[in-house]
């Protein structure tokens, strides 16, 4: 469904966040879901589904009291939606997460459509914990960090090589290195003198919100290797 790999299901928005939305679709898509799902589901599943349609959809579509709790099938069903997202989101991170990219790069803007549909729909009741909300957040910044005049300065200046024998401080900055060391060096201990050295190099552009990227930086390779 969340790929529409079958054309009838493009008709409709089974997969909606809005509970009105996704009813209707059930209901005027009727024919289209149950002739999909006889091509993925057993003739029992599929007779099932079939003679409690009506049932199905009531417990897919409306939110329980909360005495029923995150184990009722509405709030299991919403969780697996989300599953698909996730699972491409995370397809996508590990295919830009070490290669150089440009700015507007498909892939990175691919990535960072998926990431903004996995953070709205993980926000849902019951999907998943405080930290797995965190953790998605976090490596979606990082996405979004990608595609902005602080990467592709960054990426300018590991390319080009430019002259930076007047900065005394990078006797202690390395930042071509691509060590923890070396990373923790330029954007935390002597972050100071890296935002200088991009602000001369690359603009006031390259700068903008330039504590709050080094500290992703930071916080990225220090998860990885811990």
């Amino acid at each position: 469904m969340y790929h529409k790999s079958f054309n009838c299901t493009n008709e409709f928005d089974y997969l909606s966040s809005n509970s009105i939305t996704q009813k209707s679709a059930y209901t005027a898509g009727k024919s289209c879901f149950l002739e999909t799902v006889k091509k993925l589901c057993t003739q029992v599943q599929v007779d099932e589904l079939t003679s409690e349609y009506d049932y199905f959809v009531e417990i897919l579509t409306e939110k329980p009291s909360d005495e029923e709790g995150c184990d009722s099938p509405y709030y299991q069903f919403n969780g697996l939606k989300c599953t698909p997202i996730l699972k491409d989101m995370s397809q996508g991170v590990s295919q830009i997460f070490n290669v150089t990219t440009k700015m507007n790069d498909s892939k990175v803007l691919n990535t960072i459509d998926l990431c903004d549909q996995a953070i709205t729909c993980i926000q849902a009741t019951c999907f998943s914990t405080d930290f797995e909300k965190m953790q998605i957040t976090k490596s979606c910044e990082f996405v979004k960090m990608k595609n902005t005049e602080f990467t592709a300065c960054e990426n300018k200046m590991r390319t080009e090589s430019p002259d930076l024998s007047k900065y005394s401080c990078l006797e202690r900055a390395n930042l071509k290195a691509k060590t923890k060391e070396a990373i923790i060096e330029a954007y935390y201990t002597e972050k100071d003198c890296t935002k200088q050295i991009m602000k001369d190099i690359c603009g006031e552009s390259a700068i903008e919100n330039f504590d709050h990227y080094a500290q992703l930086i930071v916080n990225q390779v220090t998860m990885i290797s811990s």
